[in-house]
Parts: structure tokens; sequence; C-alpha cells
């Protein structure tokens, strides 16, 4: 019997939690030196032909069950334009909307190693305590939430260049569909 190397195990886990619940949420620490805030992406909706969702700025549990809540939408045949509120969202954000994703500043590891370059990827983003966006004046400083799309200003105060150990976002394919 061959051994798995822990890479293989690990898809081999996410392929069997995929099959099971249709996709898998992955939580992501933030990053020790600040550099990213923690974040949560879901992956096997590439399966069905949907993009993956990443966002930033949620409690763990809030995060999973907002992700959970808008898989299920998606695979009901729910759609959401670039900037479109999304209404009754499990955490109540009003102002929530999904973007798709032009560039990447964190490594979508389950994503990239189950899909490769073919899988899209939209941005959930939720507004800070105060109902402001990422790229509105006043946004919270303390919210963390970077904009992976160019926003309807122009212009995203959290926006800085991908560290060198992450992934070019041309290893994915952001072209809608």
């Amino acid at each position: 019997m061959q051994t798995l190397s822990p890479e293989q195990a690990q898809e081999r886990a996410w392929r069997a939690e995929i099959a099971r619940n249709e996709w898998v949420v992955q939580h992501v620490p933030a990053r020790q030196d600040g550099s990213s805030p923690a974040f949560q992406y879901l992956a096997g909706l590439t399966e069905r032909g949907l993009p993956e969702i990443v966002v930033y700025g949620l409690r763990m549990k809030t995060g999973t069950l907002v992700l959970d809540d808008l898989a299920w939408r998606l695979l009901n045949g729910d759609e959401f334009a670039d900037g479109e509120p999304i209404p009754d969202l499990v955490h109540g954000d009003p102002r929530a909307q999904l973007w798709d994703v032009t560039w990447l500043q964190d490594h979508l590891d389950a994503v990239l190693r189950l899909y490769g370059p073919v899988a899209r990827v939209r941005q959930l983003v939720v507004s800070d305590a105060e109902g402001r966006l990422p790229w509105e004046d006043g946004f919270s400083a303390a919210h963390l939430e970077p904009v992976l799309f160019v926003p309807p200003n122009g212009r995203g105060p959290r926006r800085t260049e991908p560290a060198a150990h992450v992934p070019a976002a041309g290893m994915y394919s952001f072209e809608p569909e």
C-alpha cells in the first residue's frame, strides 16, 4: 500500500468533505507580521461551475455561517452582480456584496491545489461596525479588509502588493463566465 504525502492526504480529505457537503470552508489565521488579517474561503463550488468565495473581517463562526449561507444561495441559482447588496445574509450586514477578484493578497491553498488556474474567485465584502465599505472614507483600520478588485471609486485603502511568497494573480483565472 502506497503511503500518502501530507499534501496528498490533505487533498484527499478536502475532496471527501466536498463530496459529502458540496464545499469546504477553510480558515486562515492572521499573519503574525500583520501583513494579512484572518480570512476564510470556500473550496468546492468550482466543481459546480460556480466561483469560490473569500471573505475577510468576520469571526470564524460568523464567517462559516455566512459562507455556508452564500454557498447554498449560489447552488440554488441566486446570482449577484458586482456591488449588488446581498439581502438577508446571516450576519445581517445590509451592505455585504460580492466582487470578482482581480488579484490575490493571500494563498487560497485548497482552491489552488484542487483546481489550479481555472478557479474563479469572488470576494465577499462586508462593512465595518459603522457600516462603511473598505473604499469609503472613514473605513475602520481595525477591520483590516483588503480590496482584491478595483472598487467603484478606484481606491482601496488596504490594497498592498502581494508578498513574494504568495502566488501572483496570474495563477488564477479571473475572467467572468
